[in-house]
Parts: structure tokens; C-alpha cells; sequence
């Protein structure tokens, strides 16, 4: 797929998506949605994700619960125990014309991984699936996702997707603070 489909897929993803999520944001003008101009980082599916991915998208997934809390609570930085659990859904259509695989992961204040962990789709949402026009995105929420032994510190939690020729990250993040 081309830069140009991504955008328009993007941009028609977030419009729709607005509806799908537990909170609804405005998009600012810098967090317009589109795909970075900075190259892509090639996809091995046998492997984890590398630690810097540049392309970043937005409406591709949600981050809607962190250690139980939910709403405009994680619009901020979300204090939390070394062990919680996230959830939230994330859809992308992979080069393939199949849903992309997902990892969760969590960066340190270094942009170094300090945690990831392959992130499956196990809970059904019908409401992401029609947002975005696709039947193979119904099976898109993950929930109760457990991080663990998270030493105590300031990071970043991110959802990036193996998009087939290329890894992507969502844009849309969130901030921790294990306590």
C-alpha cells in the first residue's frame, strides 16, 4: 500500500473511530492524522519490533484502560503498580489484506524498550469493525493485557503494528508513572 492510501485510510480511520472510543478527543492541528515522511522500518515478523519506528499513524488503535482506570483519567500522566494491565483495541490492514500483528510495549525515558509483548486481538468490537470497513477488524480489542516488574520510573506505553513490508507505531500513546 502506498503513503498516499495510508493517509486517506487514516484520516477516514480516526473520523470513524471517534465514535468507537471510551473518550472523545478534538484533533489538534499537530496531531493531524498522517504517516511520517521519515522511512519505514522493514517488518520480521519472526522478531519483536525494533526499538525506533518512524512512522507513526493515528486512528489505528486506543489505549482505553490502564490499571483499572479509564476515561479522562489517562489523558494525563497514569500512576500505576509495577504490575497492571492495559486494554483497548487496535485495528491496521497489513500489506496482505489481513489485520496486522500488534505488540504492546513501553518505553523509557531514553526511547529504549524497557517491556513489549506480542499484543492479540481476543475481544470482539463491532463498533471498530464498522468504523473502519472491515469484517476482519471485528476481533480488534485486547483486554487485561498484564506488564509486569516495570521498575519504578517515568514511560511511554505504545502500540505498534507489523503492517507486512513495515513496522508502524500508533501515535496515540500514553504516560506512565510506575510508582
Amino acid at each position: 500500500m502506498q503513503a498516499p492510501s495510508r493517509i486517506a485510510i487514516a484520516i477516514a480511520a480516526v473520523i470513524a473511530l471517534s465514535a468507537c472510543s471510551e473518550v472523545q478527543m478534538p484533533l489538534s492541528a499537530e496531531k493531524s492524522p498522517m504517516v511520517s515522511n521519515a522511512p519505514a522500518v522493514e517488518a520480521d515478523p519472526s522478531s519483536p519490533p525494533p526499538a525506533a519506528i518512524s512512522v507513526g499513524i493515528s486512528g489505528i488503535c486506543n489505549i482505553e484502560s490502564i490499571g483499572g482506570l479509564s476515561g479522562p483519567a489517562l489523558d494525563g500522566v497514569v500512576r500505576v503498580e509495577s504490575d497492571t494491565t492495559v486494554s483497548g483495541w487496535r485495528a491496521y490492514q497489513a500489506a496482505d489484506g489481513t489485520e496486522a500483528d500488534a505488540w504492546l510495549r513501553i518505553l523509557g525515558q531514553d526511547g529504549d524498550v524497557a517491556f513489549q509483548t506480542p499484543l492479540a486481538a481476543t475481544v470482539d468490537r463491532p463498533g471498530v469493525a464498522e468504523a473502519v470497513g472491515r469484517a476482519s477488524a471485528l476481533r480488534s480489542g485486547f483486554k487485561q493485557v498484564k506488564m509486569s516488574q516495570l521498575p519504578q520510573g517515568s514511560y511511554t506505553l505504545e502500540v505498534v503494528l507489523n503492517a507486512g513490508p513495515e513496522w508502524v507505531r500508533c501515535s496515540h500513546t500514553r504516560q506512565l508513572q510506575v510508582m
